[in-house]
């Protein structure tokens, strides 16, 4: 699904953005554990792990 998802023009990630964020998360003193950018990612990456608990054999 990921690879999927990034060969689409919705996959594409905006460099600036990324670079932004950096900017504000890594001299941060506070903040998530985990920083996913940008939300839209986040919220797949969020909807597959928690997916990967109803998993069966």
């Amino acid at each position: 699904g990921f690879d999927d998802f990034f060969a689409t023009p919705e996959g594409k990630m905006d460099a600036q953005e990324m670079i932004d964020r950096m900017i504000e998360i890594v001299p941060a003193d506070e903040g998530k554990f985990r920083n996913v950018v940008p939300q839209v990612i986040e919220d797949m990456l969020k909807n597959h792990q928690l997916a990967a608990w109803e998993n069966r054999i």
